[in-house]
């Protein structure tokens, strides 16, 4: 017996695929455009900013986490 069952294939139309190919078109251009303009912006900096970034968002995101792991227990 099975739990889960087997998904149906779903078949796109060719609007559809050729719709789902320019939005993925536009999103990866998106973030090739603020990729670079980030790397500008960022080119100057030396290993003691970037480390401190690193560190910065590391404990920004752990803090968050265990706000959100504290509340749910609550």
């Amino acid at each position: 017996m099975r739990v889960f069952g087997r998904r149906k294939k779903l078949e796109l139309s060719s609007s559809q695929d050729k719709l789902a190919q320019r939005m993925a078109d536009r999103i990866c251009r998106l973030q090739r455009k603020i990729a670079d303009d980030l790397n500008v912006r960022t080119a100057g900096w030396g290993r003691r900013s970037w480390l401190v970034l690193l560190v910065l968002l590391c404990l920004l995101m752990g803090g968050y986490c265990a706000y959100l792991v504290i509340d749910a227990l609550n």
